[in-house]
């Protein structure tokens, strides 16, 4: 399976985030909406895992390490600055963006 890192940003549970606030452990899964892709959202919908690498100045924005639960998912959408929105239902509970990749010198 192919897996980036991205920045995570949790929306908090006062502006219509997860009513728990952000996770409490270092995973997470959700249908993830592509904004390149969102002209299909509502026909083509996809589980992304998110596991926690560490958080970045502060405990609502995460470094992770990204990618689709299934094997069939949609893995050419994992390019660098790609952004997605992650959800519980209708409610998006966070927001995130593929890191670019570093190239050896």
């Amino acid at each position: 399976m192919i897996a980036k890192r991205a920045v995570i940003q949790w929306v908090p549970k006062e502006l219509g985030g997860r009513r728990t606030g952000r996770p409490l452990g270092p995973g997470y899964c959700a249908p993830a909406k592509f904004l390149a892709h969102a002209d299909s959202w509502e026909v083509e919908c996809f589980d992304l895992a998110v596991d926690k690498i560490k958080c970045l100045g502060g405990p609502d924005r995460w470094l992770a390490e990204v990618h689709f639960r299934i094997e069939d998912g949609p893995h050419e959408w994992l390019v660098d600055r790609a952004e997605f929105e992650l959800y519980e239902g209708k409610r998006c509970v966070a927001r995130g963006r593929i890191e670019e990749e570093k190239t050896a010198m």
